[in-house]
């Protein structure tokens, strides 16, 4: 199951390094698997296609996103601090 889960990760980094480099338009399922290594069948198995997996790593950057908004939820609300 560990083994799973780390390649999900592997994938979904591999994903965002993989459309940052060569683009939306340009990034296939052959390219993503590549980066991991693993067979593209393994993409299609856990997230159904490239637009899922994308998804997926999307979903994962919103969820950091707003774990780090709410860690700082206190600093935002200092009216003392200044915006430089």
């Amino acid at each position: 199951m560990a083994l799973k889960e780390n390649y999900r990760e592997l994938l979904l980094d591999a994903v965002v390094r993989v459309a940052a480099r060569d683009g939306l338009d340009r990034t296939t399922t052959k390219l993503i698997a590549a980066e991991v290594p693993c067979n593209e069948v393994y993409i299609y198995r856990n997230f159904g296609s490239k637009e899922g997996l994308l998804q997926a790593a999307f979903d994962r950057a919103d969820i950091h996103f707003i774990q780090m908004v709410i860690k700082h939820l206190d600093v935002l609300d200092d009216r003392s601090m200044t915006l430089e």
